[in-house]
């Protein structure tokens, strides 16, 4: 049945669906392991300037946050950082770094 479906479909309509389904497969098995949580007997991966990250906005789908740069580092009394300065092609914003999700670039 699936297949005679297929079958029916243009070959436009099959990229598009290809396409649409590449996203869905980002957004549900990739994007949301950026964004781990670590419990704090767990030492998580540090934030260093200049590392690529998206920000964690809860008004928009994850396949259009913003992506930022970490611009300035703020470290707590125990040297942990947990507020970063992380500048946009239009702003700079001071939030926590659980707003943030950091992209691996090699």
């Amino acid at each position: 049945m699936l297949i005679l479906r297929l079958l029916r479909l243009s070959q436009f309509q099959r990229l598009q669906q290809l396409v649409q389904n590449i996203w869905n497969r980002f957004q549900s098995e990739y994007l949301y392991t950026l964004q781990q949580r670590y419990k704090w007997t767990d030492l998580a991966e540090s934030h260093e300037v200049g590392d690529i990250v998206l920000i964690n906005q809860d008004s928009v789908s994850p396949l259009q946050w913003q992506r930022g740069r970490i611009s300035k580092l703020y470290p707590g009394w125990d040297d942990s950082v947990r507020i970063v300065d992380v500048r946009t092609p239009t702003s700079v914003l001071h939030q926590a770094v659980t707003n943030f999700a950091r992209l691996p670039v090699q």
